[in-house]
């Protein structure tokens, strides 16, 4: 960067323009910060799903985040995969399989039920949250596949324990583009 450059920044005779100054590493400190947090929340919200709520809806990762399986065929019965991340309510510290929620998430753990509901509202498939894995901040990322879910159904709705349906279309289901948030 030329002197001419620094002055235009402003301050470049009392050396704040200048590489080592402690105002100039602050800027880069701060640019460097702000792009690690883009990264980050396009890695953590750039999933896609069908529906959305107040404390649960639509989060993160690729198709195949809840269990890389095989392909599913065009028609029958499929696996619906998918993630649940527990947001600020996970256990303080947790090894791999071992996140489990806290302070109102009580019920949020491997093992916890989830359910596929038809458009009327009628159970159609069930399994349960595996595989957790402790990110940081409090969070946990769990991990499902729910087995012979019937073809068919313009919509499918996901509920973990009792947090509430959430609605996807069967191309999502089928996918694997179900990724549930909560908290």
């Amino acid at each position: 960067m030329s002197s001419g450059a620094l002055a235009a920044l402003g301050g470049a005779e009392r050396g704040e323009g200048q590489l080592g100054s402690r105002p100039f590493r602050l800027l880069i400190g701060g640019i460097v910060l702000v792009g690690g947090l883009v990264v980050a929340a396009a890695l953590l919200f750039g999933g896609s799903g069908s529906g959305s709520r107040s404390g649960a809806g639509t989060g993160s990762d690729d198709a195949t985040a809840g269990g890389a399986g095989p392909a599913e065929p065009k028609s029958g019965p499929f696996t619906l995969r998918g993630t649940m991340t527990l947001m600020g309510g996970g256990s303080s510290y947790a090894a791999v399989g071992d996140c489990e929620g806290t302070r109102g998430y009580d019920d949020i753990s491997e093992g916890t039920q989830v359910s596929v509901y038809d458009a009327s509202g009628t159970i159609v498939a069930i399994s349960e949250l595996t595989n957790s894995n402790y990110l940081s901040g409090g969070m946990c990322r769990f991990n499902f596949a729910v087995p012979d879910v019937p073809d068919g159904e313009r919509i499918y709705q996901v509920e973990v324990s009792h947090r509430g349906k959430i609605s996807y279309t069967e191309k999502d289901a089928r996918a694997g583009a179900i990724n549930l948030t909560l908290g």
